[in-house]
């Protein structure tokens, strides 16, 4: 069951001298900070890589302004257990999550990887820092993405959520898939039941599509896709009984779906060129 409801990391004691003393580092440096095999950039530095890729000429940068990442490896660089690690605020840790040199976002989630301890999918994610009350604000997640690999097991990925938040962050509300060509939008209407919206069939690998998912703030919830310049297949549903009152926030990127950890390169790959959450 996905959730973001997630503990801080909590390295193994040799884990925490090493991240103890690179945090030493940084502060007399200003470096990337080198936690096992995962560069990432720290709360301090993450501004200062922010002003490089905008200066080194991504005229239309996707923005992380507003997100944590979630990681599918734990703060030492691992790739098992429970415990993935959260960067705060988000920033690009290569090779998971890496900066086109057009701007765009580019995910990488391996089937075989840390999850958070509510999921069996190792992911790599944004999570919007804003959260509301679903149905009494209106809200959009808006992006355009395209699909470079899928896990072989599924092939099925996430690429934008409505999720719960806070005290009710075990709830998945509103995920949106794609699943081997198929975008199509998961609701939960209740602890055991959900409803599927399908949106768009014979979306290929690497082709481009957009989708908006939006909280209306009158009680009904918005979800649309199209290709290219297509027209947008929409679907306004009510927000569950089950979930009113329920705190939310956006999430958007790359959720694997793998039904078994295969390794030798398996996962989900996605490419986010555009990416606006208000």
């Amino acid at each position: 069951m996905p959730s973001d409801h997630f503990p801080d990391p909590k390295p193994s004691t040799s884990a925490g001298r090493a991240a103890r003393r690179a945090s030493r580092r940084l502060r007399t440096t200003g470096a990337l900070v080198l936690v096992g095999a995962l560069t990432v950039c720290t709360t301090s530095a993450a501004a200062a890589v922010s002003a490089g890729e905008r200066s080194a000429g991504a005229a239309a940068a996707v923005p992380l302004d507003g997100w944590d990442l979630i990681l599918p490896v734990d703060a030492a660089g691992g790739t098992s257990g429970d415990h993935a690690a959260i960067l705060r605020p988000a920033a690009p840790a290569s090779p998971y999550l890496t900066r086109e040199p057009d701007g765009s976002l580019n995910f990488w989630a391996p089937s075989v990887g840390a999850t958070t301890a509510s999921s069996r999918h190792p992911r790599t994610e944004l999570v919007g820092r804003d959260s509301w009350t679903v149905g009494t604000r209106k809200r959009t997640l808006a992006a355009t993405v395209r699909i470079g690999q899928v896990p072989g097991s599924t092939r099925d990925v996430i690429v934008g959520q409505i999720h719960g938040a806070g005290e009710d962050g075990s709830v998945p509300l509103v995920m949106l898939h794609y699943d081997d060509g198929v975008v199509r939008v998961t609701v939960k209407d209740a602890a055991d039941r959900s409803t599927v919206h399908q949106l768009l069939t014979g979306v290929g690998l690497d082709t481009a599509f957009s989708y908006t998912l939006a909280d209306n703030g009158n009680g009904t919830l918005t979800f649309t896709a199209r290709v290219g310049a297509g027209n947008a297949v929409r679907k306004t549903v009510p927000v569950p009984a089950a979930y009113r009152g329920t705190r939310v926030r956006f999430a958007a990127g790359d959720y694997e779906q793998a039904s078994e950890a295969l390794p030798y390169g398996d996962g989900g790959r996605v490419v986010v060129s555009r990416l606006a959450a208000g």
